[in-house]
C-alpha cells in the first residue's frame, strides 16, 4: 500500500515537472517573440526618424537659400533706393544708345566709302585690261606692218593717185590725223577730211568713210597720255587692216611734229616708233608749223 503510494507521488511529481518545463520554455518563446516584434517597431521608428531628419535637414537648406536669395535682392534693390538713381541710370542708357546709334551711323558710311573705293578699284583695273589689250593689238598691229613692209606692200586708206619717175602712177597718201609729240604727252589735231574717194574701191568718199570711223569721239586738243593714244586710235587703224575700209588691208597715214625737247629724243623715237608707226604710216613734219593749238 505504502509502495503504490510512493509510486504514485513519483509519477505525479515526474507529470508536474515535465509541465513546469514545458510552459516556462512557451513563455521563453512568446518572450523572443516580443522581443523581435519589438526589434521590428524600434527599426521602423529608426528609419521614421531618419526620413524625418533628412527632410528638416533639406528643407532648411531651402530655406537658407531662399533666404540668400532675400538678402541679394535686396542689396540689389538697395542700389536703386532713390528715384534720382534711377533716373541717372535711365539717362545713361539712353546716352549709350545715341552712342550705338552713331556707331551704327559710321560703320555705315565706312561701308559706302569702301563700296566706293571697291568701284573705283574695278574701274582701274578694267582701265589697265584695256590697255594690255591695246597693246597686244598694237603689238600684233607692228607685226603685220612689218611683214606689209618686208613685202614692200603698205597701201595708204586715204589716197590720191600721182604720176611716179616711171612714167607710171602711184598711190600718194593722204592724211587722216596730225600729231605732235611732247616729252610726257601728246596732243591729237584733225583736219578737215581729204577731197575725193577711192574711185578705183568702193566710190565713197573720203569724207562718207570718215563719218562712219571713229574720229568724232576723239578728244582733240588735249594732252593725251600714251595709253590714252592707243585706246582712241586703236579702233581706226584696225578698221583699216581688218578691210572695213577698203576692199583690201590698207594703212591711214598721219602727220607727225616732233615737240619734245632736246635731251627727250630717246621719248621721240619711241613715241614716233613704237607707238604710232605701230598703227599708222607716219610721216615726220619738219618745215610746216604745228596746226594746233
Amino acid at each position: 500500500m505504502d509502495n503504490t503510494a510512493a509510486a504514485q507521488r513519483d509519477a505525479d511529481y515526474r507529470r508536474g515537472t515535465v509541465l513546469g518545463l514545458t510552459v516556462a520554455e512557451v513563455f521563453i518563446l512568446l518572450l523572443f517573440l516580443l522581443l523581435l516584434a519589438l526589434l521590428v517597431l524600434v527599426r521602423d521608428w529608426e528609419a521614421e526618424r531618419e526620413r524625418e531628419a533628412l527632410e528638416r535637414k533639406q528643407l532648411n537648406d531651402q530655406l537658407v537659400v531662399l533666404q540668400e536669395q532675400q538678402d541679394k535682392w535686396q542689396g540689389v534693390m538697395q542700389e536703386f533706393e532713390t528715384p534720382e538713381e534711377i533716373a541717372t541710370l535711365r539717362q545713361q542708357k539712353e546716352a549709350a544708345q545715341r552712342n550705338v546709334e552713331v556707331l551704327q551711323e559710321v560703320l555705315g558710311a565706312s561701308d559706302e566709302a569702301m563700296q566706293r573705293a571697291g568701284e573705283r578699284a574695278e574701274a582701274l583695273l578694267e582701265a589697265e585690261q584695256q590697255r594690255d589689250a591695246a597693246q597686244q593689238d598694237l603689238a600684233e598691229t607692228q607685226r603685220q606692218l612689218d611683214l606689209l613692209r618686208t613685202k614692200g606692200e603698205n597701201p595708204p586708206c586715204w589716197y590720191q593717185i600721182v604720176p611716179d619717175d616711171k612714167r607710171g602712177t602711184r598711190e600718194k597718201p593722204l592724211y587722216a590725223l596730225n600729231v605732235a609729240v611732247f616729252d610726257r604727252h601728246m596732243i591729237l589735231h584733225r583736219p578737215e577730211p581729204p577731197a575725193g574717194s577711192a574711185t578705183d574701191d568702193g566710190g565713197a568718199t573720203y569724207a562718207d568713210e570718215a563719218r562712219r570711223l571713229p574720229f568724232n569721239p576723239i578728244p582733240y586738243g588735249r594732252p593725251l597720255s600714251d595709253t590714252q593714244i592707243i585706246l582712241h586710235l586703236q579702233p581706226i587703224s584696225t578698221a583699216g587692216r581688218e578691210e572695213q575700209v577698203r576692199s583690201y588691208a590698207c594703212v591711214f597715214w598721219l602727220r607727225v611734229w616732233d615737240k619734245t625737247s632736246p635731251d627727250a629724243k630717246e621719248r621721240w623715237k619711241q613715241a614716233h616708233d613704237n607707238i604710232l608707226e605701230g598703227m599708222f604710216g607716219a610721216y615726220t613734219v619738219r618745215d610746216d608749223a604745228w596746226p594746233g593749238n
